[in-house]
């Protein structure tokens, strides 16, 4: 529980601005506390020039003593709210990664498997020719060459 002693504080505002949730604000120029919104991270302590506020600790259930309820006016004071962060599907992960791999795959190694590809057909295709117009037989068989023996 954070307790600010009114006496000491001078309503300098530091611990308005140290405070992450907006807990703090300033009532008739003195500090308050809206322990709604206060999780007692205590920055507010190690912000106070005066010593003002500190950290007490809450007494335990058992000796508890009911305290009258003091409604203190709370101020229209914005609240920061985190969206939780969304999941992302696999598929929303996976897909730009697969869709730059082919995009690279394609620009680096499409023209020089076109190319290696296109030379092989004409290297075929041209010998083919070259073997059924040569033999005469349009059959496209493979011609055997046979060595002499030489003397």
């Amino acid at each position: 529980m954070i307790l600010i002693e009114q006496e000491r504080c001078t309503g300098c505002g530091a611990c308005l601005e140290a405070c992450p949730r907006g807990a703090l604000y300033l009532l008739e120029g003195k500090a308050v506390v809206d322990e709604a919104l206060c999780r007692e991270c205590a920055l507010c302590v190690a912000a106070c020039p005066e010593g003002a506020i500190r950290l007490a600790e809450a007494p335990a259930p058992a000796e508890a003593a009911p305290l009258p309820a003091v409604q203190t006016p709370s101020p229209v004071v914005p609240v920061q709210v985190e969206p939780a962060p969304l999941t992302v599907p696999l598929r929303k992960r996976v897909l730009p990664v697969v869709g730059a791999a082919l995009a690279w795959t394609a620009r680096e190694i499409g023209p020089a498997l076109a190319d290696y590809l296109v030379h092989q057909l004409e290297r075929r295709g041209s010998g083919s020719q070259k073997n059924d117009q040569c033999r005469g037989d349009g059959g496209g068989g493979r011609r055997r060459r046979r060595r002499r023996r030489g003397a």
